[in-house]
């Protein structure tokens, strides 16, 4: 199954960070003095309700032209690439329940989609 991340969407750390953005490079962006062990095995859901599930980071440079010129010039920030061992499909409570174990969500609130809670992480 291919399919390619759409924003908004967050990502989950193994090491107990996570990162909501609403564009791919916001994503992606990364300091260089991160450590890439970090990045691991990383969840990103994304507003289709899709979960990717990491199995490599890897230093990669950023699709538009006038980034990568910037990356280069002031060396303040990398991107990074992912190859994906599983993708999967997951349903709006799930996306819910999952963002909710890093990210305070309100009570009451009846999620119509994952693009919704994503949206709402991402303000």
């Amino acid at each position: 199954m291919s399919h390619d991340i759409t924003c908004p969407a967050v990502a989950i750390s193994p090491a107990g960070w996570h990162k909501a953005a609403t564009t791919l490079s916001e994503l992606t962006d990364a300091s260089p003095k991160d450590d890439l062990v970090d990045w691991q095995n990383i969840e990103i859901l994304d507003a289709e309700g899709m979960r990717f599930q990491a199995r490599r980071a890897f230093l990669s440079w950023p699709r538009q032209s006038w980034a990568v010129l910037l990356c280069r010039l002031f060396n303040q920030s990398v991107h990074v690439g992912f190859e994906f061992s599983a993708i999967e499909r997951m349903s709006t409570e799930e996306v819910a329940k999952r963002v909710a174990a890093v990210e305070v969500l309100p009570d009451g609130i009846q999620w119509t989609s994952p693009r919704q809670i994503l949206e709402f992480v991402c303000a």
